[in-house]
């Protein structure tokens, strides 16, 4: 259970480390400081809708890292998301009719 824990607080720390440092700054002000936006804000002379942005964007990483990080070829390092682009069409030169 203990190796289980260490290697979960592993995988964070390096998800929080492929954070952008705004993005990173803020989700550790916030999650592991427990400080209210607005501190927040005050602190990094940013907004409190700016702080939010940062703070919603640092989150979605960190899930985003943290799945990928649990599938069998993350543990190999490998890198197999799936492609986001899809093949492009041909522009039409005429209406269809």
């Amino acid at each position: 259970l203990a190796a289980a824990r260490n290697e979960e607080l592993l995988r964070l720390a390096n998800a929080l480390l492929q954070l952008p440092l705004d993005q990173r700054e803020v989700v550790i002000l916030k999650h592991l400081r427990d400080r209210p936006l607005q501190s927040i804000a005050d602190e990094t002379g940013r907004t409190t809708a700016s702080v939010a942005g940062l703070l919603r964007r640092g989150n979605q990483g960190l899930l985003s890292s943290m799945e990928r990080s649990e599938s069998p070829h993350a543990l190999l390092g490998l890198d197999v998301r799936p492609s986001t682009r899809t093949a492009e069409r041909p522009k039409r030169t005429k209406p269809r009719l």
